[in-house]
């Protein structure tokens, strides 16, 4: 399965340069779209489901940096391409997954092409896992963890849980008894301690308990609905897994 790229780049040659490069040495990606203007590529990154980014810093309408805040959430793979490497932190502050400088060196783009499938190889054997040992009928009864409050801790059944919601460094926890509770760690932690048979992160800011999903809706990009009548958004890279699950 080819990997979906587009390229955002203010020189026209430099575009013509990476197609050639990727045509040449990278088989599996194939270029979707490129752009010269950030403000036409926003709107079309926004509607459309693909895999990388290739995305040049220094450009006059906007940089990449500045390009990258117009979205609430990433779920494609970044690759900076730039003349300049004085970016590079900040481009590693956002999670990019590389950061290439021009002119493009042909192994360093293979490289990181590789970088990404197998972290997306990694994702899909995840999913796998999840999808054999995934059993409504499982009776997690017996699986707690531990939340911290003002004076001490409280346990919680994990079967308790419909869905755990990021807010930044905090944590919001939805029960079945509906009430919530804000714990002061990341959703992270939560995705290591909770059973992985029962819980499943269809985004970046959340991570649901399969047992409780009541409907998936396909209109309006896709999302969940659970039995609390809450609705969960859907990362476009997941829509084809969340479809194998149900």
């Amino acid at each position: 399965m080819k990997l979906k790229s587009i390229i955002v780049d203010d020189e026209l040659n430099a575009i013509k340069m990476l197609k050639m490069s990727l045509d040449e040495n990278c088989p599996d990606v194939e270029v979707i779209k490129s752009f010269q203007d950030p403000s036409e590529a926003i709107n079309y990154i926004k509607s459309t489901s693909f895999d990388i980014l290739f995305l040049d810093v220094q450009m006059p309408e906007m940089t990449g940096f500045q390009m990258l805040k117009k979205f609430d959430c990433i779920d494609f793979e970044i690759i900076f391409t730039t003349s300049h490497d004085e970016f590079a932190i900040e481009a590693f502050k956002i999670n990019a997954a590389n950061y290439l400088l021009k002119p493009i060196d042909e192994e360093e783009l293979v490289n990181a092409i590789e970088n990404i499938k197998k972290l997306k190889d990694k994702e899909h054997n995840y999913l796998l896992k999840l999808l054999s040992n995934f059993n409504p009928q499982n009776d997690f009864n017996n699986t707690k963890i531990s939340i911290p409050f003002a004076t001490g801790k409280e346990f919680l059944n994990a079967n308790e849980i419909i869905y755990c919601k990021s807010d930044n460094n905090y944590t919001d926890i939805y029960l079945t008894d509906s009430t919530t509770r804000l714990v002061s760690k990341g959703l992270k932690y939560f995705e290591k301690v909770l059973p992985s048979q029962m819980f499943y992160r269809p985004h970046n800011s959340y991570l649901i308990n399969l047992n409780f999903v009541s409907k998936y809706h396909r209109n309006d990009g896709g999302y969940i609905e659970m039995i609390n009548g809450d609705i969960i958004k859907i990362s476009r890279n997941k829509k084809d897994d969340i479809l194998n699950l149900f």
